[in-house]
């Protein structure tokens, strides 16, 4: 099932089943044999509970990765937009998790996500109301520098999720088109 064209981005978009199920089993395993992996440091001192890539446009030009290309290609072509940074995670299990934060640098966020379903919760900073969406195969989400402004956001830990989950955080710079192209 295809998900409804989109007419424009609010600051806030869920975007479910933004790719087939079948587009998605495809690019989850390519992902899990691709990207190179490991655990990262955050802030020097604090390692992260799940695995991690940075990929920037450093990156990019001395070591592509195919399967990051193809997708940072649908999201520039679908949005009109030029991604800066993707950064992938991968969480082995419900034991992995992210803690509550920020992305503020000032840059529009795509987050894809792959495998298990896993909630990503947001939290308004003055008034503490919180909002949930559950993340599936192959759905997407964008939010604005302004939501993140006003939100912090985690992927909480959950001890009964045992699947592996991949999310991507794809930092981009405006101007953005409704969406549709990537669908066939």
């Amino acid at each position: 099932m295809a998900a409804p064209p989109q007419q424009g981005l609010n600051e806030f978009t869920f975007m479910s089943e933004w790719l087939s199920k079948e587009d998605a089993d495809k690019y989850m395993s390519r992902c899990m044999t691709e990207i190179p992996w490991a655990p990262k440091k955050w802030n020097i001192i604090y390692t992260l509970p799940q695995l991690a890539h940075y990929y920037d446009t450093s990156k990019r030009k001395k070591a592509p990765i195919a399967v990051l290309e193809e997708i940072i290609s649908m999201i520039e072509k679908e949005y009109q937009t030029t991604v800066s940074v993707v950064w992938c995670n991968l969480f082995q299990d419900g034991n992995h998790y992210i803690d509550w934060h920020q992305d503020q640098y000032g840059e529009h966020l795509f987050v894809l996500s792959f495998g298990s379903t896993r909630p990503v919760v947001f939290r308004h900073k003055k008034t503490k109301e919180c909002k949930e969406y559950s993340c599936r195969h192959g759905d997407l989400y964008y939010f604005a520098p302004s939501w993140d402004k006003a939100h912090e956001h985690c992927i909480p830990k959950d001890e009964s999720i045992t699947e592996k989950r991949l999310s991507f955080a794809i930092f981009c710079q405006p101007p953005f088109s409704g969406g549709t192209s990537h669908k066939k």
